[in-house]
């Protein structure tokens, strides 16, 4: 165990009450200025931990959904973040369109605490009750339509990097649009967006995370949620805060036209590559291995010995014969 690890460890079991950086030092056998460095770090990952010059450091576990927005402020992050707070709403994703077509600022997020026809990818229905994160980011990216993926594959990094940041959980991602842990899946990205004359107007990343939601019983086998893996619930303005942080580097890295990087962190953590999968597509169902994904995020199957690009699809993972 790292020693961000230990100081966040001893923090936890003294939940919203002051250690003493000199206790902390004491118990963990280290200097003071090693202490103050972790304790750096973890505010970094996106810990709340407050410090006091007499009574030391707090760590702060926040649920509530209506602060996010103060405790965003504090991140550099290149974009500006707005927060709109929803009780409950039909779909963040169509009120976030609503706002953009109104001219609503890049970075405007929407999030509510529960959403009655939340959906993914074809429509599907995304059940979100309340305990989850379901919120939509508007983005204004300079980018060409046939780069949309990217953001979906950055959004699905994004979530990932997060949730490791806060629990050291280690989510995988299956192509395109997937967060899974234990074979289930705890996230999904939904990208949408504007387009006129090979011009993106607006882009819409709505996220779905299972954090201390109930999964419904007939979504057991298929779905799983932060709190049932940790047995314990994750503060999920904390854990925003660590999703934001991440997401906003990684579309920073996209508009600086690293994309390669992104891929490379993409495929780090993939649990598609390497596979035998069944992919429904529009271009039929095909069967292969997921070799790689290109540059404009597409899946690579090797199909015999032919090699295929598949720009959109439903993976389905075999077993290799």
């Amino acid at each position: 165990m790292s020693l961000e690890d230990k100081v966040l460890e001893l923090l936890r079991r003294e939940m919203g009450r002051y250690v003493s950086g000199t206790e902390i030092a004491t118990i963990l056998g280290v200097s003071r200025m090693a202490v103050n460095k972790a304790v750096s770090n973890l505010r970094k990952r996106g810990f709340l931990i407050e410090a006091h010059p007499r009574l030391g450091y707090r760590l702060l576990s926040l649920d509530d959904l209506r602060l996010l927005e103060s405790y965003l402020r504090d991140l550099a992050t290149a974009l500006r973040y707005k927060v709109i707070y929803m009780e409950e709403v039909a779909s963040t994703q169509d009120m976030a369109r609503a706002l953009a077509e109104e001219g609503a600022a890049e970075g405007t997020i929407v999030i509510a605490e529960e959403q009655s026809s939340g959906r993914g990818r074809l429509g599907r229905p995304w059940i979100s009750p309340r305990g989850g994160l379901w919120f939509t980011i508007l983005l204004r990216p300079r980018i060409t339509p046939s780069r949309l993926a990217l953001i979906s594959l950055l959004s699905s990094v994004a979530i990932a990097l997060g949730v490791m940041d806060i629990t050291g959980l280690k989510p995988r991602l299956k192509w395109p649009n997937d967060v899974i842990l234990k074979g289930r899946k705890l996230a999904g990205v939904l990208v949408e967006a504007s387009v006129e004359a090979d011009v993106v107007r607006h882009c819409l990343v709505g996220v779905g995370v299972n954090v201390n939601n109930k999964i419904p019983i007939e979504l057991e086998g298929e779905a799983i949620s932060l709190k049932e893996v940790l047995e314990a619930e994750v503060p999920r303005v904390v854990l925003m805060r660590s999703l934001i942080r991440r997401f906003d580097e990684l579309y920073v890295a996209l508009m600086r036209g690293m994309v390669r990087s992104i891929l490379d962190v993409w495929r780090s953590l993939s649990d598609t590559l390497g596979r035998k999968v069944r992919v429904l597509s529009y271009q039929g169902e095909l069967e292969g291995i997921a070799t790689d994904i290109d540059e404009e995020g597409a899946l690579i199957l090797r199909i015999d010995k032919k090699k295929m690009r598949v720009r959109a699809g439903d993976v389905i993972y075999l077993r290799s014969s």
